[in-house]
């Protein structure tokens, strides 16, 4: 019987003998064999909700953390390393982005808060700003991070910014 060539997947031919319930268990083996090396599944959901690892080349992607997983049949491994990164206005308001919280505090301080799921390895801070600025990270721990915004002339100014943060977790 001749296969797909991405996926192998057995499909009869004119000359092939008729026999529809021994050509779909053909293909039904091929998709979902007992090895679990078929065809890949994936579904999302929050990283609780997450179904316990058992089903081989399984995929979840968990959207509070932003992480892609993959099922081994024993155990969930991460695929990519969680991010989270967005654009914060001026008034200390998210302007895009998703999984952090913003406080605004005096004159050009902000404090960003992460997941507490997501420990904090890599952080990069970029002004939204046609004039100089300066960035000053402090206080940076695995789930949260200050920024301080001024001038130059050290003069703290409320300006809009964006980040991503790299993590673990």
């Amino acid at each position: 019987m001749p296969a797909t060539t991405r996926l192998a997947l057995p499909y009869p031919t004119a000359s092939d003998t008729a026999d529809v319930p021994r050509d779909v268990q053909a293909l039904a083996d091929k998709l979902d064999p007992a090895s679990g090396a078929g065809a890949a599944m994936d579904s999302q959901g929050t990283l609780a909700a997450r179904p316990a690892a058992a089903v081989r080349g399984r995929y979840y992607f968990a959207t509070d953390n932003r992480v892609l997983y993959r099922d081994d049949g024993a155990a969930w491994s991460a695929v990519t390393p969680p991010t989270v990164g967005g654009r914060v206005n001026a008034n200390g308001t998210i302007a895009a982005g998703v999984g952090f919280t913003i406080a605004k505090g005096g004159t050009g301080v902000y404090t960003a808060t992460l997941p507490a799921s997501f420990v904090l390895t890599g952080l990069s801070v970029t002004p939204f700003s046609s004039a100089f600025r300066v960035v000053v990270t402090q206080s940076i721990t695995a789930t949260a991070f200050n920024v301080v915004m001024g001038t130059i002339g050290a003069v703290a100014v409320d300006e809009a910014w964006s980040f991503i943060a790299i993590g673990t977790q």
